[in-house]
């Protein structure tokens, strides 16, 4: 029956018939499958598939299995579960809101068709989830195309419901994935979302706590194997594909036996979880599955949710072995192969929360800004309580926990918190192997804390986005471009709003850090913000490439995406849906999310404003209800120093179906004089009752805009651009400090092409056509020289006056950008900048040596009569040959010390001053016969000579030669000669290098006259290099960096000390400063400078820096070498100087006893007389007042909590007083969420959160205060002239202070108190008595004037054991007196009347004993 059923099935597919899955069929089919209890085969002949397929069944995945070969296939009836059958339902499942119907249909109908198609051999079960053919599957290497149209009619397997999930961006590279246990590398359980966080604490070797939380717990380090999947999603018929393929390297407990059975179960963790099962395999180390599962799951809906597999034991026990789990939010439509670590099963509910973190190492200033920016998936709560959640941070320096901090507590939206919190962690230098680890809590309204995952942070981390966020931040930290640009010519104020240094940035974080992505954001996140704030629709496998294929579109994707950040200007236009909704444009209808850019030019400025929808009618009639009541939209321009309202024109016209404003330019600006101007911030509003609706942008003034008036070099069109795709092998950019749109980017390119490429944009790369793209190799080679090769941009910096370009041949500079003389712009090439690093730097002429001395020699480059005018240049030295070495082939090198411009001799018009390190190779007799004879000088024209040979011995070969033509005759203390022709064999034609000194009808001796070659005839036989590194830089500190930065607080000063060491071999050493200094802002600090040699020829140069005046700022030291070779790894030190309080800097009071903090965290600490020094402060607790202990009147709590009762508040004024700080608006002291820092702060701020203070007995006298000033070069204590004042925070009396007065301090002490109107004391010797009770908290501060910090510092002691107040002590002495007394009077007065009291008593005792005993006799 079941064989009939299917063939029947098969019969309908190939031949096209289809028929309705109804409630009949499946009745039919489920009784067919529960009477085929054993497995039918099908076997149709494979011409029905072959002669009559379906249209587009050839391109299907299963049909591409068949046999080439023709073989029949079997067709294995599958063991179906009802429920995993593709049920009728009344609804339509939430999974598949919007499919179509052929594919949540398509089960019946892939089933029928596959049953036709089966083949022998082995079996490749796709639809089946509980059944599998035994038999290995082929090749799962080909997949079907997602365009085919014969997929669409496919389904899944089960028809899946659940709730729809809002939707949401794609998930960004800097979410991490917080219960992925493969991805830590510290703590085995961070995915397990109910573990409690231990509070307690361990010390270890360095004193540093830890806590407990971190350590491995887990019990089973074995590894269980891995499991092999292959994951799709079919996105032409919206399925998800899932292929098991196998497990490798499985192991599992000898308990089990030795062949057991397994499975895998996988679960899809959605709000309705779907879970399908693999067949039963026998276990082995490799057992093979290959068994697919498809499913028909949006795609929005899969990305926010994870894949769980188990394996799972069926024999001799069911149970769970292992676990693995995968993230889908990556899944694409790209076949992924992923190999999973099977972990031990969890035996606690697991959440999978994703925490989004962005991360900015700034090196200026030593620290690191982490952000917590939001959490998302967070688990709900099973009970009514609701869950708040927070985040917790560690920073470790090898293995030591360096900082502790923790963001707010959040209640959840969603599943979903948002902080956006900036923590900022200090380093200092010897920290290192800096780790961050991040934890996730949440926690119930009644207080009950629960740890939900962890992330760590480092380089060594398992989690890869964590690593290569880690890598992306210290590699690419917050850098300040040009700061050592402090006296170079092309330095100009900024006319925006901003100090210097920040013009010259070309991005810092810093500065953005609440608008903008950090900088070690991966592209993927800052993809997915442009999405959000700018309408970007990009394909989302566009966002996960890591290669930039240089196509056209896609570069100037990456463009956008690369620095819409740093140029944008930081708001966030159209967000939401545009369909209808508030939209404005300069010219035509704006598009959907359309960014509003305006261009100020001389004509008037128009924007039009739609209340936009997709049908004109209905724009129109909200146009016409808005303006019948008098509303129209109002323009506000803005910028630091200027605002205009204007209002857009309430007359309509028929056709019109938009607002309309047209403002004359003369109403915004009437400059038009070119000059760097901030960009204007557009604003457009239009409020309607209690509506407002906005929308924003910038406004550009192409007019006056300096870089824009100009012509950078010979434009290129976009094929010209294309060409350079393939050999570009990075992106700089620069933008315009003032305008944010406008930009530069420039291409470097690889040794394949040379050339400098720059594309200049207006509007940020918004627009692609508002490109222009120039060539300027040109003007390069025209400063350089044509023969230079390997040309290619290094850096660029866009100033409001200069465009500054490094290339590989040096540092160009234009002209005056405000200043427009014509279109094109003009480049000058700074000679001293020497970052040529071309290998040979040699230029084809001949060379002439003529000595000087026998150490120094000049070079003549020769210069041929009939060389055109506008070639001369590159026969010539210029300044980039300075500083360099002369090499020949044969041998010797000299260096060149100075370089000569002339027209004299004729021929040569440069040369060169050398300095001989190793001697020249002369020519040989062999090499040139006409050195056996004597050598005769006459003079044959104006500028020649003739050289004639005599032959001085009978039988030798001498005469000149053709390959003699470009040598020189160098005959000592005369004149050089370069041969330029033959005459005959006896005489030959040359020009002297000196003609003064010519040897006039002289003779020369064989042996006295001597032949270089310096020529080119048979190749260059000589070039120009850089001269290795010839200085040694040391800095006589522990600093390494080479851009340290040094705070100098107000008064001090500090010292720096260079060395420099030469490195010369044969070079002589000159007695002159090898240092030059450059401040860059010489009026900010007093700096004086002191060079000297020592005994080995080094050079030391120490340095002071103070601050003499209240001004704060910063300063660069630029320390050059000015000898020193570009192939030096350091020829420059370039420290900051800032004159302002260094973030280190702090002021500390020291105790009179040190408690350590164990005692502190236990509360005992008892001195030499057994009294505990710790005072455990009472719930809500106030100290007392003036007025008396029992009515505090401060607003200061200590050890709060508002869910306890609060003390001594019987009185009003005690009612009135007294405020909550951390503890405000929250119910219970643990949402006060006061950190151990907190709890042993000394500043009132956390009051709150303080438990426990020092104790003394009464009375306190002479305690000393003794204060230290803590920085990061150690610490000092505080005296002159670091005056103090002392104050009581809660307004309490009864204390004093005594210190000593130095004459040359009272007059201070006395002007400040005069203006401070509080007392003034002597930090040196400062002592206190205490006459109180309970507890007094005091703040000590240094008066102002000393020190640009806020130097202060707070500290308590609590007053126990103190004898009770007046009157109370009085009255009890007179009590006690008087009733001692009456005690001695009445005695007296017994005495007296001979009466005996005690008498009387025994005798009454006796009687009672007597009745005592008859009574017991009787």
């Amino acid at each position: 029956m079941a064989t009939e059923f299917i063939k029947s099935c098969c019969r309908g597919c190939f031949y096209g018939g289809t028929e309705k899955h109804d409630l009949s069929v499946e009745r039919d089919f489920k009784a067919a499958v529960s009477n085929s209890q054993n497995t039918a085969i099908c076997k149709p002949p494979l011409t029905s598939v072959s002669v009559k397929p379906q249209v587009g069944c050839t391109e299907d995945y299963l049909l591409s299995k068949l046999p080439s070969d023709g073989k029949e296939v079997p067709f294995v009836v599958p063991r179906f579960k009802l429920s995993y059958i593709q049920p009728r339902m009344q609804g339509t499942p939430s999974h598949l809101e919007e499919l179509e119907g052929s594919a949540r249909a398509s089960f019946g109908a892939r089933k029928v068709e596959l049953s036709s198609s089966s083949q022998h051999g082995p079996s490749y079960d796709v639809y089946n989830p509980f059944y599998m053919y035994q038999h290995v599957s082929p090749d799962l290497s080909r997949r079907f195309p997602p365009c085919s149209e014969t997929a669409k009619r496919y389904g899944s397997v089960c028809d899946l419901r659940t709730n729809r999930l809002p939707n949401s961006p794609g998930l960004s590279k800097s979410m991490f994935d917080l219960t992925s246990s493969s991805q830590q590398f510290i703590q085995r359980h961070d995915s397990l979302s109910s573990m409690p966080s231990s509070s307690s604490s361990r010390k270890n070797s360095q004193g540093s706590n830890r806590s407990l939380d971190t350590i491995t717990l887990s019990g089973d380090e074995r590894d269980l194997g891995r499991l092999n999947v292959k994951m799709f999603y079919n996105s032409s018929v919206e399925q998800i594909w899932i292929t098991v393929l196998q497990c490798r390297d499985l192991s599992w407990p000898s308990s089990y036996g030795d062949n057991p059975t397994i499975s895998v179960k996988g679960i899809l963790t959605l709000p309705k979880p779907v879970h399908f099962k693999s067949s039963v395999k026998e276990g082995s180390n490799t057992i093979e599955f290959m068994e697919t599962f498809v499913f028909a799951i949006k795609l929005h809906s899969l990305q926010t949710v994870r894949l769980v597999f188990k394996i799972q034991m069926q024999t001799p026990r069911k149970k769970t072995i292992g676990e693995c789990s995968l993230s889908l939010r990556t899944l694409s439509t790209q076949e992924m192969d992923y190999s999973l670590d099977i972990s031990p099963p969890s035996k606690i509910s697991v959440c999978h929360a994703e925490l989004e973190l962005g991360t900015c190492f700034q090196a200026v200033n030593s620290r690191i800004q982490l952000q917590i920016l939001e959490a998302q998936y967070l688990p709900s709560s099973s009970t009514p309580l609701t869950l708040s959640f927070f985040v917790k941070v560690a920073m470790f320096s090898l293995g030591e926990l360096i900082y502790k901090k923790k963001t707010r507590l959040l209640k959840a939206s969603n599943g979903r918190v948002k902080w956006g919190e900036t923590m900022i962690f200090p380093l200092i230098q010897n920290e290192k192997e800096i780790i961050f680890l991040i934890k996730l809590y949440s926690r119930s309204s009644v207080g009950r804390r629960h740890f939900v995952g962890q992330i760590w942070i480092s380089e060594d981390s398992n989690d890869i986005e964590a690593a290569n966020q880690w890598k992306e931040t210290v590699t690419n930290p917050e850098k300040e471009k040009n700061t050592e640009l402090g006296d170079s010519p092309w330095k100009q104020a900024c006319a925006c709003p901003e100090d210097v240094t920040s013009c010259l940035k070309v991005a810092c974080c810093k500065h953005n850090s609440e608008k903008r992505a950090l900088h070690s954001w991966h592209i993927a996140r800052m993809c997915r913000d442009a999405q959000d704030s700018h309408g970007l629709s990009l394909p989302r496998a566009m966002l996960s490439q890591s290669q930039i294929k240089m196509e056209l579109p896609l570069l100037y994707v990456m463009i956008l995406l690369l620095n819409i950040f740093d140029f944008s200007s930081g708001i966030t236009y159209n967000k939401g849906d545009t369909e209808k909704r508030f939209a404005c444009a300069s010219q035509g209808f704006p598009q959907k999310n359309e960014i509003i850019k305006l261009y100020l030019s001389s004509d008037d400025l128009k924007i039009q404003c739609f209340f936009q929808s997709e049908i004109e009618l209905t724009s129109k009639e909200f146009l016409s209800v808005f303006t019948s009541g008098g509303l129209a939209p109002s323009l506000g321009i803005i910028n630091s120093t200027y605002t205009g309202i204007f209002h857009f024109n309430l007359t309509l016209f028929s056709d019109r179906v938009y607002w309309l404003i047209d403002i004359p330019r003369e109403n915004i600006t009437k400059n038009t004089d070119i000059a760097a101007v901030e960009e204007w911030l557009v604003r457009i509003t239009l409020q309607h009752g209690l509506n407002i609706y906005t929308t924003e942008g910038t406004l550009l003034d192409s007019i006056r805009e300096p870089i824009l008036q100009w012509k950078l070099g010979t434009v290129m069109t976009k094929n010209d651009i294309g060409k350079l795709y393939p050999h570009v092998v990075d992106l700089k950019t620069t933008k315009c400090p003032c305008a944010n749109d406008v930009v530069l980017l420039g291409f470097i390119m690889n040794t394949t092409l040379d050339g400098v490429y720059i594309g200049l944009s207006f509007s940020g790369f918004w627009n692609y056509d508002d490109t222009t793209w120039y060539n300027l190799t040109d003007m390069v080679y025209s400063q350089v020289g044509e023969e230079h090769t390997e040309l290619s941009m290094v850096d660029m910096v866009l100033t409001n006056h200069f465009l500054v370009i490094l290339t590989s041949l040096g540092l160009f500079i234009s002209g005056d950008l405000r200043y427009p003389s014509s279109s094109v712009l003009m480049f000058s090439r700074a000679d001293f900048c020497g970052f040529e690093r071309a290998p040979d730097m040699g230029f084809e002429t001949v060379l002439a040596p003529q000595y000087i001395t026998l150490n120094e020699m000049i070079f003549y480059a020769y210069v041929p009569e009939n060389e055109p005018k506008e070639s001369i240049y590159t026969k010539k030295f210029n300044d980039i040959h300075l500083g360099k070495l002369i090499h020949s082939r044969k041998t010797g090198t000299a260096y060149i010390r100075k370089i000569l411009q002339h027209n004299t001799p004729e021929g040569f018009l440069s040369s060169v001053i050398a300095e001989i390190i190793d001697p020249f190779g002369i020519e040989e007799v062999h090499e040139s016969s006409c050195l056996s004879s004597s050598l005769s000088i006459n003079q044959a024209g104006n500028f020649s000579y003739k050289l004639s040979l005599q032959l001085q011995t009978s039988g030798v070969t001498s005469s000149f030669q053709d390959s003699d033509i470009e040598k020189t005759v160098v005959i000592p203390g005369y004149s050089s000669f370069l041969i330029t022709r033959i005459l005959d064999n006896e005489n030959a034609l040359a020009i002297a290098t000196m003609p003064e000194t010519v040897p006039h009808n002289m003779t020369f001796l064989k042996g006295s006259w001597f032949l270089y070659n310096f020529g080119q005839r048979d190749g260059r036989t000589w070039n120009i290099h850089s001269k290795p590194c010839n200085y040694w830089f040391q800095q006589h500190d522990d600093s390494l960096s080479l851009n340290v930065l040094k705070y100098i607080d107000l008064g001090k000063s500090h010292a720096l000390k260079i060395k420099v060491i030469p490195n010369t071999k044969g070079v002589q050493t000159l007695e002159i400063p090898l240092l030059k200094v450059v401040v860059g802002n010489p009026n900010l600090l007093e700096v004086k400078v002191e060079g000297y040699f020592d005994g080995t020829d080094s050079y030391l140069m120490e340095i002071s820096a103070a601050s003499k005046t209240l001004r704060q700022g910063s300063t660069s030291l630029a320390f050059i070498v000015w000898g020193a070779s570009t192939e030096c790894l350091v020829t420059t030190f370039v420290p900051t100087l800032k004159s302002s309080c260094s973030y280190l800097k702090s002021m500390h009071h020291i105790p009179s006893e040190i408690i350590p903090l164990e005692d502190w965290i236990s509360g005992v600490h008892m001195d030499s007389q057994g009294f505990n020094m710790i005072k455990v402060l009472p719930i809500n607790y106030r100290p007392p007042s003036n007025m008396g202990i029992a009515i505090p009147l401060t607003d200061n709590f200590y050890h709060a909590d508002p869910s306890k009762p609060i003390p001594r508040n019987l009185f009003h004024k005690s009612k009135k007083s007294g405020k909550f700080k951390q503890c405000a608006n929250v119910s219970t002291r643990e949402e006060c969420n006061c950190t151990n820092d907190q709890k042993f702060s000394h500043a009132v701020a956390f009051s709150d959160c303080r438990e426990k203070v020092p104790r003394f007995k009464f009375p306190v006298t002479q305690y000393p205060i003794s204060l230290k000033i803590y920085s990061e070069d150690g610490h000092i204590p505080v005296e002159t002239p670091y005056l103090v004042t002392v104050t009581e925070v809660n307004n309490r009396e009864n204390w004093n202070l005594k210190h000593t007065v130095p004459e040359n301090v009272k007059k201070m002490k006395d002007y400040l108190e005069s203006i401070l109107h509080a007392p003034v004391y002597n930090p040196l010797g400062l002592n206190l008595s205490i006459k109180g009770s309970e507890l007094f908290h005091f703040r000590v501060s240094v008066v102002p004037g000393v020190s640009f910090c806020n130097l202060g510092e707070e500290f308590q002691i609590y007053v126990d054991e103190a004898p009770l107040p007046f009157p109370g002590h009085t009255l009890i002495a007179l009590a006690a007196a008087v009733l001692l007394g009456g005690l001695i009077f009445i005695a007296f007065m017994f005495q007296i009347h001979n009466i005996h009291p005690w008498d009387t008593c025994k005798k009454l005792m006796r009687t009672n004993n007597v009745n005592s005993t008859n009574i017991t006799a009787n």
